[in-house]
């Protein structure tokens, strides 16, 4: 019998789902620790309330480079930017403004959350330079 292993992405999007959203488990980051984690780093994300999963580039400039790898989206890449202000990761659409505080829930994977509790993303797989 040929056992399928789960991918690291599919598995902790299960995770997400079956955990609370509304409580933040690991250490609040401050605007000096966002901008050293995304600065000219590529990473994976899991956008929770539409189940989209993504690829970014979040450039030292302030771009951002988003690749969506599942959901309406899918195979487009849209060109935005980020920012940090009062310790808040910011994302600007060009539609919206989407703030939220960064948690570190250790292993690699951090939460991000709309008016200090609601968990809104997942990122994770952080590596140096745009790998998109």
């Amino acid at each position: 019998m040929k056992h399928h292993k789960a991918s690291p992405l599919f598995t902790l999007f299960m995770m997400m789902l079956l955990s609370p959203l509304t409580t933040i488990a690991g250490e609040l980051l401050s605007g000096d620790e966002i901008e050293a984690l995304f600065s000219n780093r590529t990473f994976e994300g899991i956008h929770l309330k539409n189940g989209w999963t993504f690829k970014n580039y979040a450039g030292s400039d302030g771009g951002c480079n988003v690749l969506f790898l599942s959901g309406k989206k899918r195979d487009q890449t849209r060109l935005y930017r980020w920012y940090v202000k009062d310790n808040m990761h910011c994302c600007d659409t060009g539609r919206r403004k989407i703030c939220g505080t960064i948690s570190n829930e250790g292993n690699g994977v951090y939460h991000k959350h709309r008016n200090g509790k609601k968990h809104i993303q997942t990122f994770m797989n952080f590596i140096e330079g745009r790998q998109l």
